[in-house]
């Protein structure tokens, strides 16, 4: 059955060890080929793509916001709620309002309602906020910066 089907090429065994040299350079050269072109083209192109992804996570990670309105730190696709109404959300709405200044206790405290409360109770709710940021959102640094009774977002998030 298979006799009739392979074709009769009359090759002497002689000759066959040349066809296999001839072959594996061919494949030999083709690899080679190959591997230079992954190196020139294809290995840069992936770098690239690689360093531009990483970038982007790590804007990303640094571009957050809080909706005073909903009562949401958000950091990218990720949320933390803060309870309206609270010390915390008073921290929040005052920092973001303007993240790069220090704001006192006693703003903070004023903007709550509530300036008969301890400097100490705004420092607690700082301290609050940023344990809950690091666990929930995932944050390499403290998301608020504390210095003398005055409070104000990270350098690393602005």
């Amino acid at each position: 059955m298979f006799a009739k089907i392979t074709p009769d090429l009359n090759i002497l065994p002689e000759d066959l060890s040349d066809l296999n040299l001839i072959a594996l350079a061919f494949f030999t050269i083709a690899a080679i080929f190959l591997l230079i072109y992954i190196a020139i083209y294809l290995l840069p192109h992936a770098l690239r793509l690689h360093k531009e992804k990483s970038i982007e996570k790590e804007k990303s990670e640094k571009d957050i916001r809080f909706d005073k309105f909903k009562s949401v730190l958000h950091l990218g696709s990720k949320q933390l709620t803060i309870p309206e109404s609270s010390l915390e959300y008073y921290v929040c709405k005052l920092v973001f309002e303007n993240p790069k200044t220090y704001h006192s206790d006693l703003d903070i405290l004023d903007e709550a309602g509530e300036p008969n409360k301890k400097d100490r109770a705004v420092y607690f709710a700082v301290d609050r906020i940023n344990k809950k940021a690091n666990r929930e959102l995932k944050l390499k640094y403290n998301l608020f910066k504390r210095n003398r009774e005055r409070t104000r977002l990270n350098d690393n998030y602005f």
